[in-house]
């Protein structure tokens, strides 16, 4: 479960979630017609701030490596191995993630002395995610053609760009047949 989504900077508006079912709406004017939207009110951000801090690459084309963003720090409160953690990711260095209370977690961390935090690689991440969420083996294969933390978190945080939401076994129109095949099948648990 998804507890929290924040960030460093006073301008971002932390989003807070229940338990259940959450929707995010943008709110829309009385009268609006149909072509009549709210964007910009922050759905698409808000997907790409949680993929980004649930192991996305930060190539130097990403928004989260602009100059822009280049102080920001943003971070959720999920739930891993059945406990809330604090997961945080800066812009500056996003190829390490750090984990506050996560100290039940059975992964070979960096700590930070005395301050309750440990740190991980981002690969290191994605394969405790892996493991914690989908079952997947911790051990380092790599095999390309078996499921991927990252392949299979993007069924259901599915991003519209890109083609995400035209078709139930693609989550992404550029998606390898092969990889929609093992991702599909492995969560039908073929």
């Amino acid at each position: 479960m998804i507890h929290r989504l924040g960030s460093d900077h006073l301008t971002f508006k932390t989003l807070t979630f229940g338990p259940g079912l959450n929707i995010l709406l943008a709110d829309k004017s009385e009268g609006a017609g149909d072509r009549q939207s709210r964007n910009g009110a922050g759905k698409t951000s808000f997907l790409e701030v949680l993929h980004f801090l649930l192991g996305s690459d930060a190539r130097p084309n990403s928004i989260f490596r602009s100059d822009a963003l280049r102080d920001w720090s943003f971070e959720v409160c999920v739930d891993v191995g059945s406990r809330p953690i604090t997961v945080s990711r800066s812009c500056s260095k996003s190829s390490n993630i750090r984990l506050t209370n996560a100290d039940h977690l059975d992964v070979d961390i960096r700590l930070a002395r005395g301050s309750g935090e440990s740190f991980l690689r981002n690969e290191d991440w994605k394969r405790l995610l892996g493991h914690h969420w989908f079952s997947l083996p911790h051990e380092d294969d790599d095999s390309r053609f078996r499921p991927a933390f990252r392949s299979l978190f993007s069924f259901f945080a599915r991003r519209h760009f890109g083609g995400g939401c035209e078709t139930p076994t693609q989550h992404t129109a550029k998606q390898q047949t092969w990889d929609q095949q093992v991702s599909t099948s492995y969560l039908l648990g073929l």
